[in-house]
Parts: structure tokens; C-alpha cells; sequence
């Protein structure tokens, strides 16, 4: 199953920096950060059944979740794994998962064999940013990413070995119920790629397990993009509030989009209105309160929503009663 051990791919040899129990640089203490990244990870839907490929099939192309609510395209791709082939170390599955944001990467590994992180595991990532597996480490690798429970290391091929970079972007790590583990790294620590190929790797003592079985997956970058969907509006009544909810969908979870900055614009016979915003049962929350002189006007408003320097945004205009 392996070329190499992937023992020796992590502890030395072409594996390199990792040590086990030492927290590398740029790692991200477990907080918010990891906390939001596990809330999103857990929205990728994970299945796989004991002892068969799954329905893709191990190294099948790349899949895109059909969305009901995205027009666009998103971001979220899945990779699917053989299973029961990893002795004692994690088992990867099907739907493994990789999709990105503006500046950062997010991976979602589904273990089936595990419901958290254990002492004896180790994980890693091998991104092959050039598009050739004759140059880089193991299986063409430029970049090896190695996590467990307790530390995370980014390390980059220099003909020899990998060596440990000091990141730009603070590595974050959670553990998924239901999925396994789940790491959010920065695009320019891996030198902005547009597109990789990546393989996941695993071991627990003597035994381990790749995804895919050979050779690597494709990933290719999607812009991130905020998908304005329905808009709804309260009735405009003189002196009372209005409030008008706005449905966003990120691109690269698919979901809706619960934090950002919100902006509400509003005017009535010239007149500006201001506004106030807040997230709110998964939508863009605006409130504003009409003048009492404004029945019979025009209340023409909007709702912005700008997060990771993009930005959603539908109007409207309703009659004041």
C-alpha cells in the first residue's frame, strides 16, 4: 500500500520535521478559531460503509455537493477512500473533504475507525503545489503537514528532507464528531497555489493508511463568493419598527453565513434613516424605525453583508402605511 512507511515519511528520512508531543511554529491554540472551524467542518456530510469502497469509488474524481440553496458554484469538493485497509492506525473514508475561503484552506478527514484524537495517532498532508510528482518528498509533495492532538507543523521539501516554516497564517486543528479531524492552513504558506495535489496519510505505531491508496487527488481553487438569496421585508408601518432578514450563502461550506459586518441603508423622501444589524436565526438582521410623519413615502433600503472582503447585498422599497 505504501512506497514508503509512513513512519519513516513523518519521523525522518523524507518525512522530516515532526516530532511527536512539540508544538511546531505558527500553531493555533485551541479557541474560537478552532471552535468556528469545527461548527463548519461539521456541516460537510460524512457516510461510508464498513468494508467496501464507497459509492464513488477510492480515487474517484472529485465531487461537488448538489446545493438548495446555491446558484453559484461552491468551493466544497469530497475524495472518497477505500476502508478497512489501515490495520490498527485511522482509517480514512469517503467523503474527505477540501474547500477554501479568500486566504485559507480547509481540510476534513473522515476517520471512521475513530471518535477523537489518540495519543498513538499521527496525521499528515502532502501537497504537491507544482503539478509534478517527480519533484518534492513522498508521492511529489513540496509541502508535509503534520498534526496531532497536541501539535501541528508545516514543513517545506529542500531536496532532502523537510524543513519547518514559520507560518503566516496560525495553523487551526478541531476534531469533528462524526467526521474526524479537521485543519484550516493558510494559502500563502503554501506559496498561493491556484490548484494541488494532495494525499492523506495516518499511522499509529507500525501501521498506517493513505488516501488515495496511490498516486494523489486534484484540488483547484474557486473565488470565494457570498450568495445574496431571500431577502424578506416587515410591514413599513409610520412610527413603528421595520425589519427587513437577508439569507446569505458562503461558497465554501455551502451554508449560510452567520458573522461578518452588516450594513443598513435606508431613506425615506430623501431623508436617511439609520439602522442597526445583527445575525439572527441564520440570516442578516436589519431594524430600523420609521418616521411617523412617513405615511404614503417611499422606504427604500438595503442589507450588506461583507465578510473576508466580500460582499452580498439585495435592496428594496416599500410603501409606508
Amino acid at each position: 500500500m505504501f512506497d514508503d512507511r509512513p513512519q519513516d515519511l513523518i519521523r525522518g528520512g523524507r518525512g522530516g520535521p515532526a516530532r511527536r508531543g512539540a508544538r511546531g511554529r505558527g500553531v493555533a491554540t485551541r479557541g474560537d478559531g478552532e471552535a468556528r472551524l469545527g461548527q463548519l467542518a461539521a456541516t460537510a456530510t460524512a457516510t461510508c460503509t464498513s468494508g467496501t469502497r464507497s459509492p464513488a469509488g477510492a480515487g474517484a474524481k472529485p465531487s461537488a455537493p448538489r446545493s438548495p440553496l446555491l446558484t453559484t458554484g461552491t468551493a466544497l469538493r469530497t475524495f472518497d477512500d477505500f476502508v478497512e485497509d489501515a490495520g490498527a492506525a485511522p482509517d480514512y473514508c469517503g467523503a474527505n473533504f477540501v474547500t477554501n475561503d479568500t486566504g485559507t484552506l480547509t481540510i476534513g478527514m473522515h476517520i471512521h475507525n475513530r471518535s477523537g484524537f489518540s495519543i498513538d495517532d499521527t496525521y499528515a498532508v502532502l501537497f504537491d503545489t507544482d503539478g509534478s510528482a517527480s519533484t518534492g518528498g513522498f508521492r511529489g509533495g513540496e509541502y508535509l503537514l503534520v498534526f496531532d492532538g497536541s501539535m501541528s507543523e508545516l514543513g517545506r521539501w529542500d531536496g532532502s528532507t523537510y524543513q519547518t516554516l514559520t507560518l503566516q497564517t496560525p495553523l487551526a486543528v478541531t476534531w469533528v464528531d462524526g467526521l474526524g479531524p479537521a485543519i484550516r492552513i493558510g494559502r500563502s504558506d503554501l506559496g498561493n497555489p491556484a490548484a494541488f495535489d494532495f494525499a492523506l496519510v495516518s499511522f499509529s505505531g507500525e501501521d498506517g493508511d493513505a488516501a488515495p491508496d496511490d498516486g494523489a487527488w486534484s484540488y483547484q481553487l474557486a473565488p470565494f463568493e457570498l450568495a445574496a438569496k431571500s431577502l424578506t421585508v416587515g410591514r413599513a408601518k409610520a412610527g413603528n419598527p421595520l425589519v427587513a432578514r437577508l439569507l446569505v450563502i458562503r461558497t465554501d461550506f455551502d451554508v449560510e453565513l452567520t458573522e461578518g459586518t452588516i450594513a443598513c441603508t435606508a431613506k425615506v423622501g430623501g431623508t436617511t434613516i439609520r439602522g442597526s444589524g445583527v445575525f439572527a436565526g441564520e440570516r442578516a438582521r436589519c431594524t430600523w424605525r420609521v418616521p411617523r410623519n412617513a405615511r404614503g413615502k417611499t422606504f427604500a433600503g438595503s442589507v450588506a453583508v461583507t465578510f473576508d472582503g466580500v460582499q452580498a447585498k439585495r435592496t428594496f422599497a416599500v410603501k409606508v402605511r
